[in-house]
């Protein structure tokens, strides 16, 4: 397996998945205030501008040339500080393919990136009914922050 950045001919197939995952991530309030096509298109803006950004990357992880995980890296201020920070925007992998260690692959590369722009410090935000996604980030030195708290009203 080999990560490296994404080839333009790849970014159909990571957006068509992090919109995917990304809706998974939805408490069901969202979804009853969008549609799906809202939803893609909000996605596919976000993700553009956060690949915009300076420092901004897709990483894939391939395995024979075939793409089987990706990792969205993007460089913004933080909200409090100012302080430039790295933001794993998005960690996925094929789900025949889990388990066996390329989130934790993609997630290194994420962070070497930022590490090589000079960031003190990286992010990544898990919706909190995913689990598993919060495990990794745990096993990953991950500490939690801040919570977001919601009211449906």
């Amino acid at each position: 397996m080999e990560i490296g950045p994404m080839a333009l001919h790849e970014w159909p197939w990571l957006l068509a998945r992090s919109v995917a995952t990304g809706w998974e991530q939805l408490i069901p309030a969202q979804r009853a205030a969008t549609t799906p096509a809202l939803f893609a298109a909000r996605v596919e803006h976000m993700l553009r501008l956060a690949l915009g950004l300076p420092g901004g990357t897709a990483l894939v992880a391939r395995e024979r040339g075939e793409p089987i995980g990706y990792t969205v890296v993007a460089v913004a201020p933080d909200e409090l500080t100012g302080m430039p920070c790295g933001h794993l925007v998005d960690i996925w992998v094929e789900p025949g393919r889990r388990g066996k260690g390329i989130g934790h692959r993609l997630t290194a590369a994420g962070e070497a990136h930022c590490r090589a722009l000079g960031l003190p410090l990286v992010r990544r935000v898990v919706a909190a009914h995913n689990r598993t996604s919060l495990a990794h980030a745990l096993a990953d030195g991950c500490q939690v922050e801040r919570l977001t708290l919601v009211k449906v009203l």
